[in-house]
Parts: structure tokens; sequence; C-alpha cells
């Protein structure tokens, strides 16, 4: 995105239009003093998955304070997110901070996959429903 318009186009298209298809989409994060946005996070239904999965991210400087966290656990405990058997997440193999969250979030590694032409750990989380059933539910 090159000016504001472009960026306006982008978030109209990308981003609100899944609220009004999925019900599903990305919210701010904001920081508690200032109220900057400074990341992303919620839950989206991409094309090439079953299940929704949780995205997030956030601004260099702001990582490693637990914002990240503090969001992904309140989109978790969304009514949304407990409508839902399964939640999935993915993130790059070595983005370890990332990966240290979402084990903390309570998920699971289900293994690596390749996303548009990029390798990227599937990871996955389950509400009272087994491991087993929902790796058998077409989750590739």
């Amino acid at each position: 995105m090159t000016d504001n318009a472009s960026a306006g186009r982008y978030i109209q298209d990308n981003l609100l239009s899944v609220y009004e298809t999925d019900g599903l989409g990305l919210m701010g994060i904001e920081e508690k003093h200032s109220g900057k946005v400074v990341g992303l996070c919620g839950l989206l239904q991409r094309d090439y998955f079953e299940f929704p999965d949780l995205g997030f991210a956030l601004l260099p400087q702001f990582r490693g304070l637990g914002y990240v966290f503090a969001a992904a656990q309140m989109t978790l405990e969304s009514r949304l997110a407990k409508a839902n058997k399964i939640i999935l997440a993915t993130t790059l193999p070595n983005n370890i901070a990332s990966i240290k969250t979402l084990r903390k979030l309570g998920f699971d590694s289900v293994g690596d996959i390749e996303v548009h032409a990029e390798r990227v750990k599937l990871m996955m989380r389950t509400n009272g429903y087994s491991a087993r059933a929902s790796s058998e539910s077409g989750i590739q």
C-alpha cells in the first residue's frame, strides 16, 4: 500500500468484508495508556481451511509485552470461538515467540504445511474434542 486510498481499499476488501460474510475478522490491539493501535488479533476463515484460525500481528516495539497473549485469550474466550470445536493457527516454523504463545493458549502442533508456496507450522486447539477425531476431519 502506498497511500491512504489503497490502504482504505485493502481494509474494505480484506478485513471489513470478512465480518459481513463470516462474522469473523481482526480487531485492533490497543496500548492501554495511549489507546494507540499496536497490532491486530482475531479469528479468520481462510478458504484453504475447514475451521477458523487465530491470526495476530504486532508492531515490533510492542512484542514480548503480553499484548498478543491477552488479545488472543479474549478472542478464544468469545462466544464465536467457543462455538467452533476446532481453532487453527499458523506461524512460521522459526517464530519461536508465536509458537510459545500458541502453546500457552492451548494449541498443539499438527505439523508443517505449505500455504501460498511457504512452509508454515499448523497448530490446533480443540474445545473439548479429541485431537485424533479432529485430525480425521480434513485438516491437511
